[in-house]
């Protein structure tokens, strides 16, 4: 959620409708935790982007589905399926 306010500030929203918004979204998502072993996993995976192998030891630990992301090329080891937003979009429909 850190990354949500992020980049929601940096397209000029205000912190109220940034917390609001992700007040709504928490309805529907689940956060999931980072651990030490998480982290020197990652590390020792030979993962080409050491921060989406977190993620997705991260999402793999809760049961997730999937994990959501634009930039979908860190993602190689990930053994939890990897959509764009729009292909997560599609697949609610």
């Amino acid at each position: 959620m850190v990354n949500v306010k992020y980049i929601a500030r940096k397209y000029n929203y205000r912190n109220e409708e940034i917390d609001a918004s992700i007040m709504r979204l928490l309805e529907y998502v689940r956060v999931s935790p980072i651990t030490e072993s998480m982290i020197a996993e990652s590390y020792s995976s030979g993962a080409p982007d050491t921060e989406d192998m977190i993620q997705s030891l991260s999402a793999k630990s809760i049961g997730a589905s999937c994990v959501i992301t634009r930039d979908p090329k860190g993602f190689g080891l990930a053994t939890v399926p990897v959509l764009s937003p729009k292909e997560f979009l599609e697949s609610c429909r």
